[in-house]
């Protein structure tokens, strides 16, 4: 297992940072940022931290991360008969926080 398979500094509270980013922006916004935060380790694959073979695979884990959150988002849009065109409304970092109960 690699240090990036799911490092506590990315969690506040048990929330993802990605979740409460997310959770900040359109539907639009947020499949934006998946598809460059995966862009972007793929572009830095084996020059980030030395050349390593470590390295490496870290990246290409990393990428494959943002791409399984990418393509969960687009499957949970699906789900919920969403077009690509529509665009939704952020919600409030502060509803990740509510009881389930509560939403």
């Amino acid at each position: 297992m690699y240090e990036s398979d799911n490092p506590e500094h990315y969690k506040k509270d048990g929330i993802e940072t990605w979740d409460a980013i997310g959770s900040q922006m359109s539907d639009e916004e947020e499949i934006g940022y998946l598809k460059g935060s995966a862009a972007k380790h793929l572009f830095r694959f084996g020059y980030k931290g030395g050349l390593t073979l470590d390295k490496a695979i870290m990246d290409i884990m990393k990428a494959m991360k943002y791409l399984q959150k990418l393509l969960d988002k687009l499957n949970g849009l699906k789900n919920e008969g969403t077009k690509m065109a529509d665009v939704g409304k952020p919600t409030n970092v502060r509803d990740l926080f509510k009881d389930k109960d509560d939403r």
